[in-house]
């Protein structure tokens, strides 16, 4: 909508009867149609603020120039009102952080009574966590607690990463966020995080020094509000800061006021101030005036609104001189004193016109989703003649009875079960079957699952490792940087078995013999039947061989053949099978034992040396 303001000190005819008419610029020419219109008193003066429908308006209407227009199309005397300048559009050149919703911006110069609101503003992640009071007994590793809230944002996660203070070069050469650190090439590899030094171990009072941010957390508005883990230390004072969290992303004019054509035009805005400080020293108050120098050596002054001591958030309006972090403030009437540490106060411009786009308003709740007495009629659930009954019985059970009883014509009925009783299903302690350990609650299980690591390293039985007395029992972790093996390097959780592959058993070759051949290969006592043909029969050991001794020998080897028991032909005689039958042999006895015989040897144990 298009918002036009007059001055009824002149004014002619009564404004109201303009509405729906059309309305023409006497010097400009423009024209455009009223769609309402709206008194109110400024000082002494009654201002008319017109509502043109945008779609009409041709030209362009000028500050100080008449408007004139009838109540009608036979009206012979014109209804006319002068304009007045009035703030058009807003400029944000610098959108500054920690601002909230609503708050006021100072309009001066020019005419009176216009109102300028922040309208929206940014959301954002933590940036920066700063120490007021390090506190003492804490120990790296200790949660920051996070209260979000009014924030509308969440999930950040920090911890404690340095205690007992590190080492910083001279304060006239450093802030004091400076630290000494190793350089990147000493750190490459090293399992342990950070890069400060820092002084060892028991040496401070486990003061906090500095803090890590784990996650940044989304979406904050304003910051949280943060503590530390008091387990291990007390008396720890940090505070938080986002560089987009409440940065102004627009302004939204409230009362177009009336008269800002005069000079000084177009008036200035003036923002608040919105100031984090440390080191504070009592409680400002409300109205008083703070007071230091700047670093520049600039005189600071303005007035304070509120403070926020949960934040330590500082908001000043009407602030002269430039407030750079670490100057010093003090109130006039409290005595406070604190030190600035962030100051990014907001900007902004605006311009002078005839007219101004207005925020709008709602008319009625039509179309709010939040609205409690609106509803979206489906024409059969969510419609103005349906009903639910509630019963502890399914409405299978009485559909019908009440349908023919009560049920009135027209209406709409849907049943719901209402639940007589409840059963708690929950596990309520279990026994661990390798450890014997009774959990008592599921929760107590996942807990001991998750936060315990099992060992599952591999190795054989001669690689020199032993086996763990308890491989199927996990280890507590201790969740410290300077762990890196929760398991010895040389023992065992799981036993690799090898496997022995034996190589091919050779069976010797089957012998066929008379159309038959051997079950399991020869016989294997005794000479081969060809052996027995050869020296049995035709050398000189023939004469110690009888022909009965050779008929009575039997073919064995023949398994399941008709041949085992068989007596030996002379044809058998070359045939490579064995038999049980001993050749005749002379065993050649030597007389004596001498030096010149070679046939003994030194390896045995029957003969010596001393022999006759």
């Amino acid at each position: 909508m298009r918002a036009i303001q007059t001055s009824a000190q002149k004014l002619t005819g009564e404004t109201a009867d303009l509405i729906g008419r059309t309305i023409t610029g006497e010097t400009s020419g423009a024209t455009a149609v009223i769609e309402n219109e709206f008194k109110f008193q400024i000082g002494t003066n009654l201002v008319t603020e017109f509502i043109l429908n945008e779609d009409t308006i041709l030209g362009t209407f000028q500050t100080g120039e008449v408007v004139r227009g009838t109540a009608d199309d036979d009206a012979d005397v014109f209804i006319k009102a002068t304009i007045t300048g009035i703030p058009n559009a807003t400029t944000i050149t610098n959108d500054g952080t920690l601002y909230t919703e609503g708050e006021t911006v100072s309009v001066t110069g020019g005419g009176t009574s216009a109102i300028i609101n922040v309208d929206a503003i940014g959301r954002g992640s933590l940036t920066n966590f700063y120490i007021d009071d390090g506190g003492s007994g804490y120990e790296i590793g200790d949660d920051i607690v996070f209260n979000n809230t009014d924030t509308g944002g969440g999930s950040a996660e920090a911890k404690v990463s340095v205690v007992n203070g590190g080492f910083t070069q001279e304060d006239s050469e450093s802030t004091e966020e400076d630290h000494l650190v190793l350089e990147d090439e000493t750190t490459r590899g090293d399992p342990y995080t950070g890069n400060k030094l820092v002084q060892e171990s028991g040496t401070g009072s486990g003061d906090i020094t500095d803090i890590r941010i784990v996650d940044a957390g989304s979406n904050y508005q304003s910051l949280p509000i943060v503590t530390v883990d008091d387990t291990n230390g007390s008396g720890a004072s940090i505070f938080t800061y986002g560089s987009e969290i409440g940065r102004i992303q627009g302004l939204k004019i409230v009362e177009s006021g009336a008269e800002y054509q005069q000079s000084p035009s177009p008036p200035t805005l003036t923002l608040r101030s919105k100031i984090l400080v440390l080191g504070k020293s009592g409680n400002f108050s409300a109205t008083e005036t703070v007071t230091g120098t700047g670093l520049d050596s600039s005189s600071i002054t303005a007035t304070v609104i509120s403070f926020d001591n949960d934040r330590n958030i500082l908001t000043l309006s009407g602030a002269t001189g430039t407030f750079l972090p670490g100057s010093t403030i003090t109130g006039d009437t409290s005595g406070a004193i604190a030190t600035i540490k962030i100051s990014d106060p907001a900007t902004a411009t605006t311009t002078v016109a005839a007219t101004a786009n207005t925020a709008g308003a709602f008319i009625n709740q039509d179309g709010w989703v939040s609205e409690t007495t609106m509803r979206i009629q489906d024409s059969l659930y969510y419609q103005d003649f349906s009903y639910v009954i509630k019963v502890g019985r399914t409405i299978n059970d009485w559909r019908d009875s009440f349908k023919k009883t009560v049920h009135s014509a027209g209406f709409y009925f849907t049943g719901q079960v209402d639940i007589e009783s409840r059963l708690n299903a929950q596990i309520q302690s279990i026994t661990g079957i390798n450890s014997g350990v009774e959990y008592e609650g599921i929760a107590l299980i996942l807990n001991t699952l998750f936060s315990t690591i099992f060992g599952r390293r591999l190795g054989t039985v001669d690689d020199g490792t032993t086996l763990r007395v308890n491989p199927l029992i996990g280890v507590d972790p201790d969740f410290t940087d300077s762990t890196s093996d929760h398991f010895t390097s040389n023992t065992r959780d799981v036993t690799l078995k090898r496997s022995f592959t034996l190589g091919p058993i050779v069976i010797k070759e089957r012998t066929t013999h008379r159309s038959n051949t051997t079950s399991f290969g020869v016989p294997v006592t005794g000479p081969y039947m060809s052996d027995i043909g050869k020296f049995g029969l035709f050398t000189h050991f023939a004469s110690q061989v009888r022909i009965q001794d050779i008929s009575n020998l039997k073919l064995t080897g023949f398994l399941n053949t008709d041949l085992d028991g068989e007596s030996t032909d002379i044809s058998d005689y070359t045939a490579k099978i064995k038999s049980s039958f001993a050749i005749p042999a002379e065993v050649w006895q030597i007389s004596s034992d001498s030096f010149d015989e070679d046939r003994d040897t030194f390896d045995e144990d029957t003969i010596t040396f001393d022999a006759a």
